[in-house]
Order: C-alpha cells, then sequence, then structure tokens
C-alpha cells in the first residue's frame, strides 16, 4: 500500500486504528509479501519522519474483509494490548450480510479447530484439540438489498461480536448456526453469493464482513479507548 492510501481512524503516540481495506492482507501471506497494511503503515510513518518506524500488529483480520485493525507504534504498548487480546477485553462488534433464516439474536459456543488445509471446522462439546470460541449475533436488518454490476445481493444484516478471537471464527459460527455470510466460498457455498441476476456465472461480490467497532483500554493510562469505523454502503441498515 502506499502511503497516502492508509487511513488511520485513530491515533495515539502509542498505538494507531487503521481501516483496512477488502482484499488487502494485515501481515505478508504465502501468497503476498507486498502491499499490506503494515507495510504501508511502515511507509506512511517514514514519509512522516521516523527513520526507523515500530509497527506491532495485535490482531488481524481476513485478507476478505474490511474495517479497523489494531496496530502498536511504540514497543511499550504491546505487553498491555497483546494482554487484553489474550484475556478477550477487546471488545470487537463486526457486521456481516448473510443468507438464510436468521433469528432476532443467537450466540453460538461450539469450538473449533484449525485443520491442516487451514479451514476451521465447529466440533461438539469435549472434542480433543478444539479451543474455545463464543459468537453474539443480532440481527440489524432483514430483506437487505445490494446492487451491484451484474448482480442484486438478497441479504440479512447482522452484528457479531466476539467474545473469543479465533481464526475465522465469524464465519465458522455463522455457517454452523446456518446463515452462512455473503461471498464466504470457504464456509459457504457457491449458493452464498446469493444473488438474483441473469449471470450466474459472474464474479463473487466479496465477503460482506467488516469489523465496526473497537473498546479497549488505553495501554499506559487505563482510560477505556473507543473506536468506531465508517461503514461500508452494504454495511447500513439502508442498504436498500
Amino acid at each position: 500500500m502506499a502511503p497516502d492510501e492508509v487511513e488511520i481512524v485513530h491515533r495515539d503516540p502509542a498505538f494507531v486504528v487503521l481501516q483496512k481495506p477488502v482484499g488487502v492482507p494485515v501481515t505478508a501471506t504465502k501468497d503476498r509479501a507486498r502491499g499490506t497494511l503494515t507495510e504501508g503503515l511502515i511507509r506512511r510513518l517514514q514519509a512522516e519522519g521516523e527513520p526507523r518506524p515500530y509497527v506491532g500488529v495485535v490482531h488481524r483480520l481476513d485478507q476478505g474483509a474490511s474495517g479497523l485493525v489494531l496496530m502498536t507504534i511504540r514497543g511499550v504498548a504491546n505487553r498491555s494490548l497483546h494482554r487484553q487480546f489474550a484475556e478477550h477485553r477487546i471488545e470487537r462488534d463486526y457486521r456481516i450480510g448473510v443468507h438464510g433464516e436468521v433469528p432476532d439474536a443467537v450466540t453460538c459456543d461450539r469450538p473449533l479447530i484449525v485443520r491442516r488445509n487451514e479451514r476451521v471446522e465447529v466440533v461438539a462439546h469435549g472434542t480433543g484439540g478444539a479451543v474455545s470460541a463464543m459468537t453474539h449475533f443480532r440481527t440489524l436488518a432483514r430483506d437487505q438489498v445490494r446492487n451491484t454490476d451484474v448482480r442484486v445481493i438478497r441479504y440479512a444484516l447482522l452484528e457479531a461480536r466476539l467474545e473469543t478471537g479465533r481464526t475465522h471464527q465469524i464465519r465458522a459460527h455463522a455457517a454452523a448456526a446456518g446463515f452462512p455470510i455473503v461471498g464466504d466460498r470457504r464456509y459457504g457455498s457457491r449458493d452464498t453469493d446469493a444473488f438474483t441476476a441473469t449471470e450466474s456465472e459472474a464474479p463473487a461480490p466479496g465477503l460482506l464482513l467488516h469489523a465496526h467497532r473497537l473498546r479497549f483500554e488505553h495501554p499506559l493510562s487505563g482510560e477505556r479507548v473507543d473506536v468506531v469505523s465508517t461503514l461500508p454502503g452494504w454495511a447500513s441498515t439502508e442498504a436498500v
């Protein structure tokens, strides 16, 4: 990412909260070493006069998702923020667009296992090797419509709140609960595109998963920090 493409939503001398665009990885992956959010922030700090900037990643966000990512820019902030993350004290709210029949509210607490192919499997309680996971879902709007160049996508808009921060947790829990996220080919299916249009072989509309809000304790002062992102159009309750 170019330095001027890095969107800083909240800035502090010890940390920043960035808004990650769709398709940009937070850190280097096996398929992509350049153009990451971390690299963009380093270049942004260098352009501001930091000769050897420090950037620490507190948590990640799927490449296909968008929204808030917390990073440290001073090592002194690492210990507190990583502890808060490990102890599940960083509150994270997401907006997701899903298919299927959705209840007004539901909590999924089924454990997860990461398989060798990096796919996360939702398993029964007591399964060996599984880790605990809990996601709270709340329906914000039904019968939402998103118009694209070739598709009219119909979906329900939900808020997802994490109590744990496991790999692909929201995606796996939503699919297991019967309402997979739009555009999620890994945990949904081709039907996960949920379109009504003539060109059925058109590309998927993208993963409708957006990290909307972060709440945590300031790593130095202990004061409460509450950061809210700009919502993409599909994540608004007035998306029709």
